[in-house]
């Protein structure tokens, strides 16, 4: 049965780096990128996480469905941030339901497919 790690705080009290230094110890780790650059200040934001992931660290930017992530090779992976990527979709026009659905067959998925998110 997989493992979901769930790691809450304020914007820029440390999650990401949290997360990061968790996931050092396993192999396989899938970063899920959600940010957009959408002004300077994201830009540089998003630069900066860029640093500080490890080079082993596969990154795939959200395009697609949660779920379609799966296919790719990882054990362990950090979605950062969720709350980005709910505000992505309702922007996009998705319901709630359809947004809570997405989320809910992932984690459902990775928890089947003994990985740890």
């Amino acid at each position: 049965m997989g493992k979901i790690i769930f790691i809450l705080g304020g914007a820029r009290s440390g999650k990401s780096s949290y997360a990061i230094e968790l996931a050092k110890k396993e192999k396989n780790v899938l970063f899920i990128a959600t940010a957009k650059p959408s002004d300077s200040e994201m830009k540089e934001r998003i630069e900066k996480h860029k640093k500080s992931r490890p080079k082993n660290f596969k990154t795939v930017e959200i395009e697609k469905e949660l779920s379609e992530i799966l296919e790719e090779k990882f054990n362990t992976a950090i979605i950062d941030c969720l709350t980005i990527f709910v505000a992505g979709r309702m922007v996009s026009g998705k319901s709630e339901q359809k947004i809570l659905a997405e989320i809910k067959k992932f984690l459902t998925e990775t928890k089947n497919k003994n990985k740890k998110i």
